[in-house]
């Protein structure tokens, strides 16, 4: 009898230690488990920062004040095991004082933590799997960082550039019964446009399935314009690398029915983090206004593209 209780000792004793060593499962934030701040201090931007903003091109790396170039910045936490969407942090310029600072607290384990953010207010604090690039866009920067927390985080983290810009220059007269100016886009080679942007990988895919237009958008022109030239105006496009686009201009009435005037410009190059400076006429008929001329604007350097149509 005391040799089988003996035996049943020992045995409860090694269940008990097999037990104690089993691995434990990652905690989630707001479990009672031991949480270690993170801080992240996002306050510059890499590449060539200036360059799409300025006739000035700024060296790569250069760092710019973050309230000169985003006024919207989310904050996610993923499970880096199960890609699970764990927290949110949404800040604005206008209301948050320390802009660009995340403060958070989270148990040991491992994360992927992404940060957008954008000039103009593209998506919101609920925005979970990413959103449609819809003209004229913003401004877009971005990060994908994986972390293993294992006690304190602090750290700088530089966002990249995700767009193109498109800046275009109408020089002839805005007659007097145009009252918009509409501007499509379309892919030249593929059907990846208009984008949809994924947030937990920072890819860009097709986002409307069967059509590779993006919305057509409608710039008002105001009566103190009509009739005069050189009218400026300017959009952004998801863009992480080298690309072809074709543009699509009309110009019409005060009903938006009928069409004054239209021209295509064809196979326009687009790169990331330069902007495409295109100059041409749409209503007038000016000699050489046919075609695309494709070359580099020496004020620009490397960072513009410039096309005359």
């Amino acid at each position: 009898m005391k040799s089988f209780l003996f035996l049943l000792m020992m045995t409860a004793v090694l269940l008990t230690a097999c037990k104690k060593d089993q691995p434990a499962t990652t905690p989630q934030p707001g479990s009672e488990t031991p949480q270690y701040a993170l801080q992240l201090n996002v306050s510059a931007f890499s590449q060539s920062t200036g360059a799409i903003d300025s006739h000035t091109p700024a060296a790569t790396g250069k760092a710019a004040p973050l309230s000169d170039k985003i006024r919207y910045l989310l904050y996610r936490v993923w499970d880096a095991n199960t890609t699970d969407g764990i927290k949110n942090i949404f800040q604005r310029s206008s209301v948050d004082t320390g802009f660009g600072q995340i403060l958070d607290t989270l148990p040991s384990g491992r994360y992927i933590i992404t940060i957008l953010a954008s000039k103009d207010s593209l998506f919101n604090g609920t925005t979970t799997d990413g959103f449609d690039d819809v003209l004229p866009s913003s401004d877009i920067f971005y990060k994908r960082l994986e972390v293993s927390v294992k006690g304190a985080v602090n750290q700088s983290v530089l966002l990249d550039r995700y767009v193109s810009k498109i800046s275009v220059l109408v020089k002839d007269r805005i007659p007097y019964d145009v009252s918009y100016l509409t501007l499509k886009v379309q892919d030249s080679n593929d059907f990846t446009r208009p984008a949809y942007f994924h947030l937990l990988t920072g890819e860009i895919s097709n986002g409307v399935m069967g059509s590779h237009y993006y919305r057509e958008w409608t710039i008002p022109i105001p009566d103190s314009l009509k009739g005069t030239t050189n009218f400026r105006f300017e959009t952004y496009v998801l863009n992480t690398s080298n690309s072809l686009i074709d543009l699509y201009f009309t110009g019409k009435d005060a009903t938006k029915n009928r069409i004054v005037s239209g021209k295509s410009v064809n196979s326009v190059r687009l790169e990331n983090n330069k902007n495409t400076l295109l100059t041409g006429t749409l209503f007038d008929n000016y000699p050489g206004g046919n075609g695309v001329t494709v070359g580099v604007n020496a004020d620009w350097g490397r960072d513009s593209i410039l096309v005359t149509f």
